[in-house]
């Protein structure tokens, strides 16, 4: 099995994850993204990393008007239904529902699909 990262290595992964989500060149954002995807279900990624500083992350940037990348939205929609899931702090979930919900009209159907999904609509 893999070692597992030490809890200081999430204070220092915090302003790389936001300079890479917020960058803006589309691999970048993808990039940063399926790091979130891949520490997630780490145990030492703890929820306080994930409530201040995945969450936020995550739901600004499917909330982005200006994001035209489809597949930006639709990696980010999909991770926001994951992170729904790992979180038990409602505050977390505030700062995901609403996105989620702007992004059932989303022009791609694959990212109003996984919207649908994230927040347990038919």
């Amino acid at each position: 099995p893999a070692p597992v990262p030490e809890p200081w290595l999430f204070e220092h992964l915090a302003t790389e994850l936001r300079t890479m989500v917020t960058s803006r060149l589309h691999k970048e954002r993808l990039t940063g993204l399926y790091l979130v995807e891949k520490l997630l279900p780490l145990p030492v990624a703890n929820d306080a990393f994930k409530a201040d500083v995945v969450a936020p992350l995550v739901a600004g940037l499917l909330s982005m008007e200006v994001e035209s990348n489809p597949n930006v939205r639709l990696k980010t929609a999909r991770l926001m239904g994951d992170l729904l899931a790992f979180f038990t702090d409602e505050a977390a979930k505030t700062v995901l529902r609403p996105a989620l919900t702007l992004a059932l009209g989303d022009s791609d159907r694959d990212v109003r699909y996984f919207s649908r999904r994230a927040l347990g609509l038919p």
